[in-house]
């Protein structure tokens, strides 16, 4: 009984922890994707309505965090048209902007 009711609990939990790691996108996300498609000769073709601004890098399908000292300006994460997913970044420091993608082969 113990199990069944530990199950239910994080099959309850899950949803919501997954939830907290998309943020409210002000616009950047789409916007530097935009920007990106034109920048990055190899960056991929996305699905536009599938654009999330993330928290955290670890939320994303990168195997490891952004590098660079600069200060995190945005965390975005996409669908590709083809199979598979994008993240992508943007950092700035006082002098020095720095961004790259990541792309997955899982969504």
């Amino acid at each position: 009984m113990k199990i069944i009711a530990a199950t239910l609990a994080l099959s309850v939990m899950l949803p919501s922890v997954v939830r907290a790691q998309a943020i409210e996108d002000d616009g950047t996300c789409p916007k530097l994707a935009e920007n990106f498609k034109t920048i990055y000769f190899g960056f991929p073709d996305i699905k536009k309505d599938s654009i999330a601004r993330i928290a955290s890098w670890k939320a994303s399908c990168a195997s490891k965090a952004p590098v660079g000292k600069e200060n995190v300006v945005a965390l975005c994460t996409a669908h590709m048209t083809s199979e598979g997913s994008v993240f992508f970044w943007i950092k700035a420091g006082v002098e020095s902007e720095l961004s790259g993608y990541e792309i997955c082969d899982y969504p």
